[in-house]
């Protein structure tokens, strides 16, 4: 039986759930992106047109706090899946894949080439397995 070890704090993490770029007062170990103004829908409202903005301000607030940010993945915007069900959220964005993934493709190489090495891991999708957010097959 190994002895008790402490958790690391990096395991104490939150989900920020605003678009100021402003982190909890409070003491954590990690911040988790969604919720917070950073959907796909809302970041690349258009085909080849990208918004920074609000991703810019909480990866900056999260390195000015020295936390690691989780970014999730999600909400496709209307016009990559424009027939498929809405997700439960007001911006438009889809539960379904994009009806062509390699616009799906470009968005996550423009995610992580604008943010390499300031976003220290990416969660795939959120709720992948609940129909309200992917509409879409798990091999898809």
């Amino acid at each position: 039986m190994r002895p008790p070890a402490p958790v690391p704090a990096t395991l104490f993490g939150v989900t920020v759930n605003s678009a100021t770029g402003a982190m909890p007062s409070f003491r954590i170990g990690a911040v988790r992106l969604w919720d917070s103004a950073t959907r796909w829908s809302q970041i690349q409202p258009r085909r080849g047109e990208f918004d920074w903005s609000t991703l810019d301000r909480h990866v900056e607030g999260a390195q000015r706090s020295r936390l690691p940010v989780l970014f999730v993945f999600g909400g496709t915007p209307g016009w990559a899946s424009p027939t498929g069900p809405p997700a439960p959220y007001p911006d438009g964005s889809r539960a379904a894949p994009p009806d062509d993934l390699a616009d799906w493709e470009s968005f996550v190489r423009a995610v992580a080439g604008r943010y390499r090495g300031r976003i220290a891991a990416y969660e795939l999708w959120v709720l992948g397995n609940d129909h309200r957010f992917t509409a879409g097959t798990s091999a898809r």
